[in-house]
């Protein structure tokens, strides 16, 4: 049988133990069943195989050869049921490694099995339930058959009521749409579980589900004492927990939580730094939703039920539109990666940088190092932090016809270059990659381990570009090469990574002083060659000439100039030519920020980094004030630019404005009980908690600062709870509409009183 690995898992408790989820090459579901023998790995040390024989835990040991940090040494393979426990009795006699790997990724590992890869099975099939095959494998073989055809993906949504869930839309890819809303809470579980059961999607997706929806449907089925049946085996909703947070896993399908995705691996390419669902779905798809507040919604339960219920389904929509979209970056990071599309979608850059090179390692026949303990963690924490990259402050102010150059992924070409990897730091070698500015030095004799799997990435990144040009499927070789930048772009941030395995304060060290070196010597060769550079941050630099006229023969030709002196596979890129631009001062003072900065380029579309308008904790009203702003001064309209400013104060001033426009949107980052300290978002998980209402990690709420005596945290109230006579309207012209507009128009040299309309003055 053809099949296509989507997910898995272990069981201790049965045989065979390994499951493995996907389906056949007719779309149909399969679950193959597999078994893995658990091992870990000790040091060979005298006298320790009689002392490993005397531990009635061990099945039996195998003597075997093995390199760590670039050496081969002699293990013992230990079998046994619990690594973990094993470990723990014989630490103290040898050092012993792998002993933490997930048994389900140690069978990948051990088979060689790459997630959405094509697998020919062999074995007894059976019809199982919630599967169309369940197969016990005698035999499985990777085969380049088979063409992964479109999987079922369902986006799921709910809506709750006075702690109640009243309210479910699912929507899927073949074209499926339903919404269910009952006063039977009861009845509106049952439904959703029918639901799986009779449309069988292979991708379950939402968008907070890890933290509100999946979390929410297993707390009221408990209280109705309902069994969910969402999985495909029947087996209950499971929620893996982790440090930081709790994801919920549908055994069978794989359980996409774009916010998750978005937040972690993602946000990189959005210029909102705000990830709520209608934030992300209008930078990504050019739509969004409605603002609705908790106090709407329940009075559009009770009075406008079609207009809940459609508004609910746009969620479900939007949620699928966005699965289907960024599919294909979670599915290339997943094969390259080796990590199942649930796990590396919710990894961390680090997280997903390690467990590729974990794969790699075994590939290789080397050890993984160990995790760091806690004491360990807390050394690294407590070194002097690492300086990071250069920064030339912004020239101030509006600029014409300027020229972008960045350096293609420096930190993993600079990794690639110099052979920066933790066993080749300052060993014997004939000949060295010097670090600028330190005493370090990596051997340039043979590759490093690290250094190695960042250039087969970027080799396989560089494949996938060439073919873009020409490909029908841009957008999605695009997503794909995206994809394997992140992945390149991880390893910087994994030597820094207190906790992880190939932490290395050194490779880090070195990684940034050679960015910073080269990035000085751009824009020293960039200057001599008659640029002024206007900025530079890290790895790109922004340019013009003196006149400010058209650059773009100039930049082509300094390119090629500058490249052709570049070490290894360093490379700068011509990112774009923009007409105007604007470097934004951070503070009133006049300090200039990095990353802080407004672009139009030949067609009109504006680039925002770092600004209000992108940013959470500002009101839409100041939002859309600075985005009109920055507009209207890039087209040269200053005076309109000035009036809309002061038109815009005398309406908050005047009441004129209504309550979405006022009120801050943002998502409680723990659970009512968990914050330590007093600040807006512990007062509003409180006051959420006493309505009855969800105030648990990841919940989104609206709040408006009211007018009145007390601190601002004090005087914050959810938003459905104010009126126009209530908000505060000192604190939002002072802290929300002049700041937001000044950060602009101080760049032309305007003072804050002059962004005032006639007659009002500064207040507060």
């Amino acid at each position: 049988m053809k099949f296509c690995l989507f997910d898995a898992d272990y069981s201790s408790s049965e045989k065979p133990n390994v499951r493995l989820f996907g389906t056949d090459d007719k779309g149909n579901s399969v679950m193959v069943l597999d078994s893995i023998e658990p091992y870990f790995y000790a040091f060979c040390k005298k006298g320790l195989k009689a002392e490993l024989e005397k531990i009635k835990e061990i099945k039996r040991t195998e003597l075997t050869k093995k390199i760590i940090n670039g050496r081969e040494k002699s293990f013992y393979k230990i079998y046994c049921e619990r690594p973990a426990e094993v470990r723990e009795m014989i630490k103290d006699r040898t050092e012993c490694f792998e002993y933490s790997l997930n048994l389900y990724k140690r069978y990948l590992i051990d088979k060689g099995i790459y997630p959405l890869e094509w697998l020919d099975i062999k074995g007894p099939s059976r019809k199982g339930e919630g599967f169309a095959t369940v197969i016990e494998a005698e035999r499985i073989k990777k085969t380049k058959n088979g063409i992964l055809g479109q999987p079922k993906i369902m986006a799921l949504d709910i809506e709750v009521i006075d702690g109640r869930i009243v309210m479910f839309s699912a929507a899927d890819n073949i074209g499926y749409r339903e919404v269910f809303s009952s006063e039977d809470e009861k009845a509106v579980l049952e439904k959703i579980s029918r639901t799986f059961l009779e449309r069988d999607p292979d991708i379950v997706a939402t968008y907070n589900g890890d933290l509100f929806d999946f979390d929410i449907l297993n707390q009221r089925s408990q209280a109705n004492k309902i069994k969910l049946m969402l999985s495909r085996d029947g087996s209950s909703l499971y929620f893996r927990k982790s440090m930081w947070t709790s994801s919920a896993k549908i055994k069978g399908r794989i359980h996409i939580d774009l916010f998750a995705f978005v937040s972690r691996l993602m946000f990189q390419q959005l210029q909102s730094e705000v990830f709520t669902l209608d934030e992300v779905s209008r930078e990504i798809l050019g739509r969004g939703k409605e603002s609705i507040s908790l106090e709407e919604l329940a009075n559009m339960w009770k009075n406008k039920r079609k207009l809940m219920e459609d508004y609910c389904m746009n969620d479900s929509l939007l949620t699928l539109d966005l699965c289907k979209n960024l599919l294909t970056q979670i599915f290339t990071l997943s094969r390259v990666s080796g990590q199942l599309p649930f796990d590396c979608s919710r990894m961390t850059f680090g997280a997903l940088s390690e467990w590729y090179l974990i794969r790699k390692a075994a590939e290789r026949n080397m050890i993984s190092p160990n995790p760091a303990h806690y004491a360990e963690i807390q050394r690294r924490r407590a070194k002097v932090p690492i300086k990071g990259g250069y920064v030339k402050e912004p020239m101030k102010g509006l600029h014409s016809n300027i020229g972008v150059f960045d350096f293609r992924s420096l930190y993993p070409s600079v990794i690639v270059t110099f052979n920066i990897s933790p066993e080749m730091l300052n060993i014997k070698c004939k000949k060295y990659n010097h670090v600028p500015g330190f005493r370090y030095k990596f051997c340039a004799d043979k590759k490093g381990f690290v250094s190695e799997m960042v250039e087969s990435i970027l080799e396989e990144r560089g494949k996938i570009r060439k073919k873009i040009k020409n490909a029908k499927n841009r957008k999605e070789l695009d997503e794909q090469q995206f994809s394997l930048k992140i992945l390149a772009n991880a390893t910087y941030g994994m030597f820094i990574n207190p906790k992880a395995r190939w932490y290395s304060y050194e490779c880090a060290e070195s990684s940034a002083a050679y960015g910073r070196h080269y990035i000085k010597q751009a824009i020293d060769e960039a200057e001599k060659y008659g640029f002024l550079v206007i900025y530079a941050d890290t790895d790109s630099l922004f340019v013009k000439l003196a006149d400010e006229k058209d650059i773009k023969k100039s930049a082509k030709d300094f390119l090629k100039k500058i490249n052709a002196s570049l070490p290894g596979i360093m490379e700068l890129d011509l990112q774009g030519f923009y007409i105007k631009g604007m470097f934004i001062p951070q503070k009133l003072e006049g300090y200039t920020a990095k990353k802080r900065y407004a672009l139009m380029d030949e067609k009109g579309i504006i680039t925002l980094r770092g600004l209000e308008a992108v940013r959470r904790d500002w009101c839409d009203l100041a939002k859309s004030l600075q985005r009109e702003v920055i507009r209207l001064v890039l087209e040269g309209k200053e005076k309109e630019a000035l009036e809309a400013v002061r038109t815009t104060v005398k309406k908050v001033k005047n009441r004129q404005v209504d309550i979405d426009e006022i009120a801050i949107s943002t998502q409680l980052s723990r659970s009512a009980g968990q914050y330590k300290t007093k600040n807006i978002h512990s007062v509003i998980a409180r006051k959420l908690n006493e309505e009855g209402k969800a105030a648990a990690e990841g919940t989104i709420f609206s709040y408006v600062i009211k007018k009145g005596a007390g601190s601002i945290s004090d005087r914050a109230e959810l938003a459905y709870k104010t009126g126009k006579d209530d908000y505060d309207a000192d604190y939002y012209i002072n802290n929300q509409i002049l700041p937001a507009a000044f950060r602009i128009l101080q760049t032309l040299g305007y003072k804050q009183q002059e962004l005032l309309a006639n007659g009002l003055k500064r207040f507060g």
